[in-house]
């Protein structure tokens, strides 16, 4: 039993700092959201077409991959979990 306790207290900080990379990425992603919501529709004559639709592009990229990161730690957490359930429930012995 000591020693499932040591596996989830390990298994938690993980997660816990898996999450904490998350946020942060989210925060990355959220700013260039803004920035790219803050652009002008028409006279953009500081920047290409080209430029704006290559921009927006990155920052779906990075979204993309923001959410695809948060379905790997949801993943992650539930076959850990599973993992734990089962061998923490009693009568499962052989």
């Amino acid at each position: 039993m000591h020693q499932s306790n040591a596996i989830l207290h390990h298994m938690a900080k993980s997660h816990s700092e898996l999450a904490r990379i998350l946020e942060a990425k989210r925060d990355t992603i959220i700013h260039a959201a803004a920035v790219v919501g803050g652009l002008p529709d028409r006279n953009t004559s500081f920047c290409t077409t080209e430029d704006i639709a290559e921009h927006s592009l990155s920052l779906t990229k990075n979204l993309a991959a923001y959410l695809y990161s948060l379905s790997e730690l949801e993943e992650a957490l539930a076959e850990n979990l599973t993992c734990l359930v089962k061998e923490m429930q009693p009568g499962d012995e052989e």
